[in-house]
C-alpha cells in the first residue's frame, strides 16, 4: 500500500505541475522522484519494517 501511495504522489505531481502549470517535465519528474524516494524511505523505516517494543 505504501508503494501504491507514493506512485499516486508521483502521478499527482506530474499531473499538477506539468499538465496544469506547464512546468518542464524533466525538472518535475526529477523532483517527484526525489520526493518519492524520501517517502519510500520513511514508509520503509516507520511503517513496513517497524519493530515492536
Amino acid at each position: 500500500m505504501c508503494r501504491i501511495a507514493t506512485g499516486v504522489v508521483d502521478w499527482a505531481c506530474m499531473y499538477i505541475f506539468v499538465d496544469i502549470f506547464y512546468i518542464n517535465d524533466v525538472i518535475i519528474k526529477t523532483a517527484a522522484n526525489v520526493l518519492v524516494i524520501i517517502l519510500n524511505y520513511i514508509a520503509s523505516k516507520f511503517v513496513i519494517f517497524k519493530t515492536n517494543r
